[in-house]
């Protein structure tokens, strides 16, 4: 099944909000949860390695800052801000392996987006 090209813009969009909205931190981990089953079951799991790969000195420094320094959040803080990194940075790389320029194109030509505009998307 093809997803309408706008599709993956709007669920990784989706992803950060409720990423930040769900209440810590069950929240963010089930969410992170969700986006790595999603992945998997996409056929892309080498974006959950990837994602992992770039994410792990961030929940390493998160540890450190939450849980072994004095005056720190505890542990429940720093699995809900790595999961909400985590998943974020999962959906994003989803999105990059998925994104395809010349349909993405020809969507924003279908519903009246200037080259311009959808070129702009494209570009970035």
């Amino acid at each position: 099944m093809k997803l309408h090209p706008y599709t993956p813009f709007v669920l990784v969009l989706a992803t950060a909000l409720l990423a930040f909205l769900l209440p810590a931190p069950a929240g963010p981990l089930i969410l992170y949860a969700v986006v790595i089953a999603v992945a998997v079951l996409a056929g892309m799991p080498g974006t959950v390695a990837m994602a992992a790969l770039v994410t792990t000195p961030l929940w390493a420094f998160l540890v450190v800052l939450h849980v072994i320094l004095s005056g720190g959040d505890g542990p429940g803080a720093a699995a809900a801000q790595g999961a909400r990194l985590g998943a974020v940075a999962t959906a994003s790389l989803m999105l990059l392996k998925s994104f395809n320029p010349s349909r993405f194109l020809d969507a924003a030509s279908a519903r009246g987006a200037t080259l311009g505009a959808a070129y702009l998307v494209v570009s970035t």
